[in-house]
């Protein structure tokens, strides 16, 4: 059971991470591709999701972040959603 228990748990944050990953690269992607201008995109964020949205275009890792901003994974991926 503490087998099972410890993959699963193992298994939940690779898979999260993953998934933020993957939503740190779109930010990065669309960005680029639309060739919008940043300050548009940044109008509608708080002044929290403007620090971590000027992180991820500057390329930053999610392990960076989290460290500079001292936050847990959970609110970054907030963040980023």
């Amino acid at each position: 059971m503490v087998v099972i228990s410890t993959f699963l748990v193992v298994f939940y944050f690779q898979n999260s991470e993953r998934k933020m990953d993957l939503l740190s690269n779109q930010i990065k992607t669309e960005s680029r591709e639309k060739g919008e201008d940043l300050n548009a995109l940044r109008l509608g964020l708080t002044s929290r999701q403007k620090e971590v949205y000027d992180l991820i275009i500057a390329g930053k890792s999610n392990k960076e972040i989290i460290t500079e901003l001292f936050i847990e994974q959970s609110t970054l991926k907030s963040h980023i959603n």
